[in-house]
């Protein structure tokens, strides 16, 4: 017995029963859910369906596989494709290969073309066949040999190459030589460097001779200089005869030996760079002494301007 002042209240989407006695007789409430479905469930009542978790679609193929992500409750929440690879072949070889995967062989009858690069050896003692319609092909100036069984018997070709040379040969097989692409000789000396044109193949194409200039001299001076490049000075000894043109001014003690000093014309002045006469002399005090020979019969001996002796000639 159920007894309550405002009745019985079921809630909506609930399948509520309520039996009296042994259950045998039906009493109370029987009703199907309804409403909007919640937690993992979507839609309405009573034919709610699962919330989507992963965009629907086909995944993998015979080139990926695809890596999933799953949750808790055992769903699919994720997919990236990963290709396949490190896996190692397996099954029945075909086309160019026989036997079975991961060790194949080379088929013994090839359909197509084989272009082989390199020495080949054939492990078969019984020997093989080679059946074209056009022949066996060796490009030319390649060395081609083939036996069989053991390869002590020469069964087919086997050649020093031949024919004309192309490329960056010139001539004929089997003695062909580099094609010219330089003028022979020799270049470069003290004074002119080769500046040169180097090929892709590292072969010098062109040159052309530069004249060195702009370099800084080094080393120890020699001759007429002393001391050290790019500086030196004079040497304190002269052999030759050295003319100079212009004033020139020694700012220690200079010794001439030999036949003189002379000069053709001009003044020469001791303690003056404006000599009044032929030899002006003069003094650190101020006075001034000229010798002049203005006249041919006499050497003129002067104190400034005024002349203090003449010297005459017998």
């Amino acid at each position: 017995s159920l007894t309550t002042s405002s009745g019985i209240s079921v809630s909506s989407g609930v399948y509520a029963s309520f039996f009296v006695g042994n259950g045998s007789g039906l009493t109370g409430i029987n009703t199907s859910p309804s409403g909007t479905a919640g937690g993992d469930l979507t839609g309405s009542y009573p034919n709610p369906t699962l919330t989507s978790v992963m965009t629907a679609g086909t995944y993998g193929s015979t080139t990926v596989v695809p890596q999933i992500t799953v949750d808790a409750k055992g769903r699919i929440t994720s997919e990236t494709n990963q290709t396949i690879s490190g896996v190692v072949p397996g099954g029945t070889a075909g086309g160019a290969l026989s036997g079975s995967y991961p060790n194949p062989g080379l088929a013994t009858t090839q359909s197509a073309a084989v272009t082989w690069s390199g020495a080949q050896t054939f492990g078969n003692t019984s020997g093989f066949s080679l059946t074209t319609s056009s022949g066996i092909s060796v490009s030319s100036g390649v060395y081609a040999s083939f036996f069989v069984g053991n390869g002590s018997g020469l069964s087919n070709v086997s050649g020093t190459p031949s024919g004309t040379a192309g490329g960056d040969l010139t001539g004929s097989y089997p003695n062909p030589t580099l094609t010219s692409v330089m003028t022979a000789g020799t270049y470069g000396s003290t004074t002119v460097v080769p500046q040169i044109t180097v090929d892709a193949k590292g072969r010098i194409t062109s040159e052309t001779n530069q004249t060195i200039s702009g370099v800084v001299p080094g080393g120890t001076a020699g001759g007429a200089l002393s001391g050290s490049y790019p500086n030196p000075g004079l040497a304190t000894t002269q052999s030759a005869a050295v003319t100079w043109s212009g004033a020139q001014t020694f700012n220690g003690g200079a010794s001439f030996p030999g036949s003189g000093i002379w000069n053709s014309s001009g003044d020469v002045g001791i303690g003056t760079s404006g000599p009044n006469a032929q030899l002006d002399i003069k003094a650190t005090g101020g006075s001034e002494y000229e010798i002049n020979t203005g006249n041919a019969s006499y050497v003129q001996l002067q104190v400034g301007s005024t002349a203090v002796a003449r010297v005459y000639a017998n």
